[in-house]
């Protein structure tokens, strides 16, 4: 398994994760967890490409950078930061397509040894083509 990228934490409002993605080209990404103001400890993760000609976090690009497996590990590491701050929160994600939502699901079953025994994963249906996500620690 791959190891994860070099993360710089930022706190605050958001909680945001910040590295660099180095596959084809180089990418800086942001995995942004927000609270939900509807519900207690209960956050949205985003993860962000950083537009540097317009200066702004965007979750529509594709970078298709040749370096998903990393991105991954990268992302469950900063999910198991922010879980050592945030015991109760429960995480939610879902892909802003139908194939990005295959791609997470791919990803998650394909790990799914390593996390299981302390994180439980939903995979809820919202309808035949969106996938909502949910992702909490086990006590």
């Amino acid at each position: 398994m791959e190891q994860h990228y070099p993360v710089h934490y930022q706190g605050g409002l958001s909680h945001q994760y910040w590295f660099v993605s180095f596959g084809r080209g180089k990418v800086i990404k942001c995995v942004q967890l927000d609270s939900l103001v509807d519900a207690e400890n209960h956050f949205n993760l985003c993860l962000y490409d950083y537009d540097e000609k317009y200066c702004v976090l965007s979750d529509t690009v594709i970078s298709n950078n040749g370096d998903v497996e990393r991105i991954f590990v990268t992302i469950a590491y900063c999910l198991n930061h922010f879980f050592k701050q945030n015991v109760k929160g429960v995480v939610f994600f879902e892909g802003n397509s139908a194939s990005r939502s295959r791609l997470y699901r791919i990803q998650i079953n394909k790990y799914r040894h390593l996390w299981e025994k302390e994180y439980e994963v939903e995979i809820i249906s919202k309808h035949p083509n969106e996938i909502l996500f949910s992702i909490s620690k086990i006590n």
